[in-house]
């Protein structure tokens, strides 16, 4: 992207142009470009941009420490996304009793903060933990149903004079009609991202550890969480592509892996592949969206297809070990299923 078209990217832009980073080059670079970004308009950034761009980084550390495992990466992401938090709830007070824009947008990103250090707390795997988690998600999930309500009630006029206000030059009532449309649209995304994840993680908790959570007053519902990430997937949110790797990682992972479909192992195909084909045209060479092709095609039982596939995924994730491993095992695995054994023990042997 020329530097001239950078330099005119708002927060919103900027956000999706991280995520596409992420997932085509790495969480690093992606991070990275964000901290470039946020101080080269240090000055000129708005509180709720800020924001943005700070919940976008948070999203990326957060994906870094699910990958790496590392429990000082985990650590940091905590520390860091509680500072975000803060700055989200300061940022959602004031105003009369129907609540702004900015300021819904801010409650969505505070519950959000609230949901990442409960997923990351679980990872402590011990039953503290647990309990610490399950306050946090109870947590998180009384937001979101509190800011989907604030954004179900949010008045069309009241936000097209929010954006009016928030320009520098007068503009036509149909331009801000058109933004506070999309605006609109992003804030429900967004929300239902939130609401999406949250429920489809509790649906797959262990029954052991559910019970804490049910005693908290939360129940999971997996299909409304489905529903809810499939319509965030199909909008231009910079939350959307990690809901289609979230819905890619259910249909061809843990449905046949979790057995949740019965005997029926290719329950997700049709699913996953209309996310596939959604999301080729800007991930094609997306390490993590190659895999998951992997995983379709095996699921298939074209193991040459998923095997090319994996292959592309490893060349071009060579610095990004996680998936680099996660590939080679599931070559190896194609390598048994064909009864290629000595194949299969040199790619396994490499991961």
């Amino acid at each position: 992207m020329a530097a001239s078209s950078e330099g005119d990217l708002g927060a919103d832009d900027r956000a999706k142009r991280a995520m596409d980073i992420m997932f085509t080059e790495g969480v690093d670079q992606a991070e990275q470009y964000l901290v470039e970004k946020t101080s080269e308009s240090a000055n000129s950034l708005s509180d709720a941009d800020r924001l943005k761009l700070n919940c976008t980084v948070a999203y990326v550390r957060f994906v870094k420490a699910l990958m790496t495992w590392d429990e000082d990466a985990i650590d940091e992401t905590i520390k860091f996304v509680k500072s975000i938090e803060k700055s989200a709830e300061s940022q959602t007070k004031g105003g009369g009793a129907a609540k702004s824009g900015n300021q819904i947008e801010a409650g969505i990103v505070e519950a959000d903060c609230v949901l990442i250090r409960g997923m990351l707390t679980f990872t402590r795997m011990s039953f503290t933990s647990y309990i610490k988690a399950g306050f946090h998600l109870r947590s998180a999930s009384k937001g979101y149903d509190k800011m989907l309500r604030e954004v179900e009630k949010l008045e069309p006029n009241a936000l097209e004079r929010e954006i009016a206000s928030s320009k520098k030059m007068n503009q036509s009532a149909m331009t801000c009609r058109r933004e506070a449309s999309a605006r609109y649209s992003t804030l429900k995304s967004s929300v239902t991202m939130g609401y999406g994840l949250l429920n489809l993680i509790m649906s797959l908790i262990p029954d052991k550890i559910l019970v804490i959570i049910k005693l908290l007053g939360f129940s999971a519902k997996r299909e409304a969480a489905l529903k809810a990430l499939q319509f965030c997937s199909e909008t231009s949110n910079m939350r959307s592509p990690i809901a289609k790797l979230v819905l890619l990682w259910h249909h061809t992972v843990t449905r046949p892996s979790f057995g949740l479909d019965g005997d029926n192992l290719t329950a997700g195909i049709d699913e996953a592949q209309k996310i596939m084909t959604q999301a080729s045209a800007v991930y094609q060479r997306s390490p993590l969206f190659l895999y998951f092709e992997g995983r379709l095609a095996y699921l298939r039982r074209d193991t040459e297809s998923a095997l090319k596939a994996f292959l592309q995924s490893v060349a071009l994730s060579e610095d990004q070990r996680e998936i680099k491993h996660v590939n080679l095992y599931e070559i190896g695995f194609c390598h048994v299923t064909n009864l290629e054994w000595k194949k299969a023990a040199e790619e396994i042997g490499r991961a």
